[in-house]
């Protein structure tokens, strides 16, 4: 760094580049791993509102 500038060699500047690489691929891992996990308690609510609502018919309980 020199007076209001930022200078990097090109060594530096691909090893950032691939840092920046890495943190990018770490984060979609983890937001597609989250996705998942989203979509199947969304899955499991709607199953467990079919179970609940088909025992409230079975009893006669009002919805």
């Amino acid at each position: 760094i020199t007076s209001g500038t930022l200078r990097m060699s090109d060594d530096e500047r691909l090893k950032q580049i691939d840092s920046l690489y890495e943190d990018m691929v770490d984060k979609l891992s983890f937001l597609r791993h989250f996705n998942n996990q989203t979509s199947v308690l969304a899955l499991q609510r709607t199953k467990d509102e079919k179970q609940i609502n088909f025992s409230k018919k079975i009893y006669g309980l009002g919805n």
